[in-house]
Formats: structure tokens, sequence, C-alpha cells
């Protein structure tokens, strides 16, 4: 595998950055290593939107260190993306940052509390059961409110208004590179629910799903 990598990096010195890729994709790595390694090749290729997209994905996949929260960081510091989530509410961080928890991984936490309450229900403590209901009925309800959101990155700046149609107000816009989730969609129009701050409908709007 060594031997591979020194190939990738000499790819990477050669600026062949698309062969690069291909290389990644084709090599049986972990996924959260080819993520960052995507991620990584998209900046030297000044995609700076892509490699938001492979670091995103690297850590739904687990991978979190200092590395990864520093280059987010530069990267949306240099799309101006950063001084835009500094006004967002905690509502908005916890859904979009909800897109990194995996639905399986959701739903196994459900089922550990269910568990575990019918089992302190029924052979220790009643009211310890009736106690771990309130974090229950909190993860399920979370789950029911994200199973059906899709979160997106924008690759491109666009307009926002408040209906279906451009009859309606404009009321912001979408920057580049900024993490969006959508709740619904009506033929070519789809509807950002959060953030908040960013909150209505974009047309044929082209991002990257996550």
């Amino acid at each position: 595998m060594q031997v591979h990598m020194e190939k990738y990096k000499e790819l990477l010195a050669n600026k062949k950055f698309d062969e690069a890729l291909d290389f990644l994709k084709k090599e049986d790595l972990d996924l959260p290593i080819k993520y960052y390694n995507m991620a990584y090749t998209f900046y030297e290729k000044k995609d700076p939107v892509k490699a938001l997209v492979y670091l995103e994905r690297a850590k739904k996949e687990g991978l979190f260190s200092e590395e990864i929260e520093f280059a987010q960081l530069k990267i949306k510091s240099e799309l101006g993306i950063n001084l835009i989530e500094s006004d967002y509410s905690v509502k908005d961080s916890v859904f979009l940052n909800s897109t990194l928890i995996k639905s399986d991984t959701l739903l196994a936490g459900v089922g550990v509390l269910v568990l575990l309450t019918i089992f302190l229900t029924h052979k220790l403590n009643k009211f310890l059961g009736v106690i771990l209901l309130v974090p229950l009925i909190a993860l399920c309800s979370f789950y029911y409110l994200t199973m059906n959101l899709n979160p997106v990155i924008s690759l491109e700046e666009a307009s926002v208004f408040r209906g279906p149609s451009r009859i309606f107000e404009e009321v912001t816009k979408v920057p580049l590179g900024a993490k969006v989730i959508y709740s619904e969609k009506n033929k070519k129009w789809k509807y950002i629910k959060y953030p908040e701050s960013l909150r209505g409908w974009v047309y044929e709007h082209k991002a990257i799903k996550l």
C-alpha cells in the first residue's frame, strides 16, 4: 500500500490532479482516508467547494481530527462562509451537524434506549425507566425530524425566494460552498429549511449531496 501511495504523491507533485483522483477512487482504502485525500486533492486543484464536500464525507465516516477541522476552517474562511456560520442559531448548528450522524447509528441509539428502558422498568427501578423515556422520546423525535432532510453543499451562489416561483420576493442568497438542508421540493424548486437565515425556495440549485 505504501508503494501505491507513493504513486499518488508523485501525481500530486506533478499536478496531475484528475489522475490522482482516479487513482484514489480505484484504490482499496478505508473510506475516511480516501475521502480525506480526495478533499486534499480537490483543494490543490483549486476546487475548494468539492474539498469541503469530501471533508464532510470523511467526518461522516468517523474521521475526526484537528487536521480536518483546520482544513475546513481554512476553506470556509477563504469562501467567507465562516462569517455566515457565526450567525447561525443553536438550532441551525444542531441540524446541520446532525447530517454527520448516520441514520443506522441513530436507530442503534434508539434500540439501546428502548431495551434499557424495558429492562429498568421491569427488572430494577420503574422510576429510572420512566426517566429514560425522556431521552428516548427526544431521540425518536430527532430521528423523525432528520430522516427526510437532504443535506447538500452549494456549488453556486443562488437566489432564495419566499415561494416556489420567481414572482415571489427574493429574500437572500445561498453563498458558494454553504451547507444547507432541503426538506421538500416542488418540481425544480427546493425548499431550504436550515439554516433558518437562508430559509426559502431555490430554483434548479446546483449542489452536491452529502
